[in-house]
């Protein structure tokens, strides 16, 4: 079950994660992993990596769940 001090353990362990990865580690749907990691965000401890603006238009072959990267911000709580 996942629980907001969870995901900010986990964050904090690993840093970076895309969706898919915190997702999978929960065994928690997408949708509430993000209302979880917006919770963070708002606190300023994780932001939403940007994709470069190649990403997705070439081969189209990556899942939106795969590149939604998120970041642990070292100086958040």
């Amino acid at each position: 079950m996942m629980t907001l001090i969870g995901l900010k353990k986990y964050m904090m362990k690993v840093k970076v994660a895309n969706l898919f990865n915190i997702s999978t580690y929960f065994d928690a749907d997408p949708d509430l992993v993000r209302c979880q990691l917006q919770h963070w965000m708002n606190k300023g401890c994780v932001v939403k990596c940007t994709k470069t603006p190649n990403c997705g238009t070439k081969c189209g072959k990556c899942a939106v769940i795969m590149t939604e990267i998120y970041q642990w911000v070292p100086s958040g709580l």
